[in-house]
């Protein structure tokens, strides 16, 4: 279920220094996994002072867990039991969340956003969507849903279109996890940053007025500061040289690249003759959901060149139908959750197998995946998603936490004061 309204407010934690907001998730033990409630709170707090307070003019996204994630994602496990129980937390819980990464992109004021540690999936959609991102030698990126039958969301579809197409596909594909030389070679994150100089962050971010500010005062706490090789010392174990998209990135193109389905995909992996490389990556790909690789290769497709927004309503279309249990390709999901998070035992059985997978049975997957929505409400969010109208109704509690936040930043005056919102 998701965290009760008191218990988001702690695991969202929120205080002003200056002219900035620093907003820290503090969900340590699921890894800042995000919530509905959190996503509330984040929409009526920080987000919504931000827009609406002109003394507060920039935003410090981090985690706090001591560099071991800045977020690990939206909170599956969750969503999964919900509805299996025919639960609505499915529907608001994609439509809010997706509605807080457009907001985030739309924003005038500058976020910055600390991947000190883990940022998977969720975490994504809270950062990437904003205008600075911080790598420190503690990140590890990577958008891995279809190790659980779903497919990479909050906005994935729109900022992979900024990467080689190669490198976005194989990233969606196969959940690699890279570390923070790929992320910043790629413009996942803007900067890199050893972690013992982030703690100069809040101090120096006080005084910025805007965009540019913040953008000379990133490098030059960064000081010219080069991202760790994968595999050295004092990077995660989790980022290997193997995974990396820079030092394979001519065999990540032919493979990946202009591949029109994921057997093509497969069929390039196969061609490349004594790589080991290719040999891993083609192992990683029979262990992932076949539907799932199937539905992610054609979202990618079907949104290139397309808009912030409309990649989010594509994708809520396509979210509610890997999580509807009436639905045939939603089988994957449930049993991805159930292999991955609940009983953890990483031995998924997938309802069509990769061997399986042929010209037919791929194009049968994409016609489920992407037939019209019949449910009036869905379409309804699709619509307003696309349309940049409002999701949450104006009489609900995020509204009243926002003018209860509102309320006690009032007296808050400019300067380091630190004090709490």
């Amino acid at each position: 279920h998701a965290l009760s309204p008191s218990r988001a407010r702690m695991a969202v934690q929120v205080r002003r220094s200056g002219s900035l907001l620093v907003c820290s998730l503090n969900r340590p033990r699921a890894l800042n996994a995000i919530t509905l409630d959190m996503v509330r709170e984040l929409s009526a707090g920080p987000y919504a002072v931000l827009r609406t307070d002109d003394s507060c003019r920039v935003l410090l996204l981090r985690g706090d867990t001591g560099g071991r994630a800045f977020c690990a994602g939206g909170d599956m496990k969750a969503l999964a039991m919900d509805a299996k129980r025919g639960g609505s937390l499915r529907s608001t819980f994609f439509a809010e969340e997706y509605d807080l990464n457009a907001v985030i992109a739309e924003s005038a004021k500058p976020q910055v956003a600390l991947w000190d540690g883990i940022v998977m999936g969720g975490g994504a959609g809270l950062s990437v969507h904003g205008r600075f991102r911080i790598a420190t030698e503690n990140t590890v990126f990577a958008m891995p849903e279809t190790a659980i039958g779903f497919f990479p969301d909050v906005g994935a579809s729109h900022f992979f279109q900024r990467l080689p197409r190669g490198a976005a596909r194989y990233l969606a594909l196969t959940g690699a996890r890279i570390g923070a030389r790929d992320a910043c070679k790629l413009g996942l994150a803007t900067h890199f940053m050893p972690a013992t100089e982030v703690e100069k962050l809040e101090d120096v971010l006080a005084s910025c007025s805007d965009a540019s500010a913040v953008a000379a005062c990133l490098e030059d706490i960064a000081g010219g500061a080069n991202p760790p090789e994968p595999g050295t010392s004092g990077t995660p174990r989790a980022v290997t040289p193997a995974a990396s998209v820079v030092e394979h990135a001519s065999a990540i193109e032919r493979c990946f690249g202009d591949a029109s389905s994921v057997c093509a995909v497969l069929d390039a992996l196969g061609a490349e003759a004594d790589s080991a490389w290719a040999s891993d990556v083609l192992a990683t790909l029979r262990t992932r959901s076949p539907t799932a690789l199937v539905g992610t290769l054609e979202l990618l497709k079907r949104c290139e060149g397309s808009s912030l927004r409309e990649c989010l309503a594509t994708e809520y279309a396509l979210a509610q139908r890997f999580t509807d249990s009436h639905e045939s390709i939603a089988s994957d999901f449930f049993e991805g959750v159930r292999a991955v998070l609940l009983d953890k035992d990483h031995s998924p059985s997938w309802a069509v197998s990769i061997e399986r997978l042929n010209p037919a049975t791929e194009a049968a997957i994409r016609e489920a995946c992407f037939a019209p929505l019949e449910d009036v409400d869905a379409a309804d969010v699709v619509a307003r998603l696309r349309a940049g109208r409002s999701i949450a109704p104006v009489d609900s509690p995020t509204v009243e936490a926002m003018v209860a936040l509102r309320a006690r930043t009032a007296d808050v005056p400019c300067g380091r004061t630190g004090a709490k919102l």
